[in-house]
């Protein structure tokens, strides 16, 4: 599979990685490895997405290596060096395009201040 916006869809249709780990018998880190680039969404995947939801949804959030095949709202790579970004939900249509260091280096901060906040909220919720 050429790539898929897997965090796209799942916010479009309100599942969880945790609901995408059980529905494809992996752990959640596997999940967001997928959606952070790490990973690539594995053939066997594609087939159950496209079985539950049907062959439209992986044409809907398939990830193109040409920017001229865009035609809806994806997380795509063109070759390896830049990432575009087109959600509406997110930027009311517009598009960020970034080198691809950059993209990962936000994604793993990103991250590693969502990890730190659950440390806080955990440490809080102890000492009351």
């Amino acid at each position: 599979m050429v790539g898929f916006d897997l965090k796209a869809f799942r916010k479009k249709y309100k599942l969880k990685q945790v609901d995408m780990a059980k529905l494809f018998g992996c752990v959640q880190g596997n999940i967001s490895a997928i959606e952070t680039g790490k990973k690539k969404l594995e053939e066997y995947q594609a087939r159950i997405i496209e079985e539950k939801y049907g062959k439209e949804v992986l044409e809907e959030f398939a990830v193109c290596k040409d920017f001229k095949e865009i035609k809806a709202p994806y997380l795509v790579a063109e070759e390896e060096p830049v990432y575009k970004t087109k959600n509406p939900e997110i930027l009311a249509g517009d598009s960020v395009t970034i080198p691809r260091e950059v993209f990962d280096q936000i994604a793993r901060l990103t991250e590693t201040v969502l990890s730190q906040q659950k440390t806080i909220e955990n440490l809080t919720s102890k000492n009351r």
